[in-house]
């Protein structure tokens, strides 16, 4: 894996094989390792973009920086077959996320 690629540029990258119907370059894993600061909208990003792909779980998901209430309610809205937040789960202080 190339250390220079962050963790958009691989996704833009995954986005494009799949549209070509390519094999993915880089693998879930790669990515969670370029994802500076492990941020939850990434996360939520590969899942929606690249629905083929291996998934990240709501748990990952949930362990994210920035994974608040707005991120949990755009994970339900948008992530169908994701396992979903309760509303206790979207409601829960988040304080050891900032």
């Amino acid at each position: 894996m190339n250390k220079e690629l962050d963790a958009y540029t691989m996704l833009l990258a995954n986005k494009d094989a799949q549209t070509k119907g390519e094999k993915l370059p880089f693998t879930k894993q790669q990515f969670h390792e370029a994802n500076e600061g492990n941020t939850s909208s990434l996360m939520f990003d590969w899942n929606l973009s690249l629905p083929t792909a291996e998934q990240f779980t709501k748990l990952e998901h949930s362990e994210g920086r920035h994974c608040n209430a707005i991120a949990k309610a755009h994970w339900n809205i948008d992530l169908p077959h994701a396992e979903p937040y309760t509303e206790a789960e979207i409601n829960k202080l988040q304080v050891s996320n900032y």
